[in-house]
């Protein structure tokens, strides 16, 4: 689209946050990870639903494909810290509960009527980006929290000294 290639510059840190401390990389996971990227995975799906352009199906099957595997390393971390770290439990749903409250809210976008030539490259309006993640809180983000949050801690073996 650029008509020029585009390279890969520094990693743009800003406001980004290094945190150590195995509940607050846990929280950041529970709403980038198992929020974010689960959005982003079933938005890139979509769009590569509507998609006509050769090129952009393409691309939007390795995004979607890429934002999926993204949010399954988070639900899997998720797992794993819960089972190190059981009373952690209640703030992990309270992340995902907020995290989707705040990705799913409807901002005062302008709602423009759905363009044929955007839509052939993957485009959604608000309104339908909007419904794609609602959509996508209440029939993946939150039943996976709620399975998750359900499961027994299993009790681990004392190490060795």
């Amino acid at each position: 689209y650029r008509g020029s290639a585009v390279g890969v510059g520094a990693f743009p840190f800003g406001d980004t946050t290094i945190a150590s401390d195995l509940r607050d990389i846990v929280l950041r996971a529970a709403v980038e990870g198992c929020v974010g990227e689960t959005l982003a995975a079933v938005q890139a799906a979509e769009q590569l639903a509507v998609a006509t352009d050769p090129t952009v199906k393409r691309v939007l099957a390795i995004i979607a494909d890429d934002e999926a595997r993204h949010a399954e390393l988070a639900w899997r971390t998720i797992a794993w810290a819960i089972e190190r770290r059981p009373d952690i439990r209640a703030d992990v749903l309270t992340a995902i509960e907020d995290g989707a409250a705040m990705m799913t809210r409807d901002a005062g976008a302008a709602h423009a009527e759905p363009d044929a030539v955007m839509a052939a490259h993957g485009r959604l309006d608000a309104r339908a980006i909007l419904a794609v993640r609602r959509r996508a809180v209440a029939d993946v983000v939150l039943p996976c929290a709620q399975a998750l949050l359900a499961r027994q801690t299993v009790a681990r073996p004392a190490a060795r000294a």
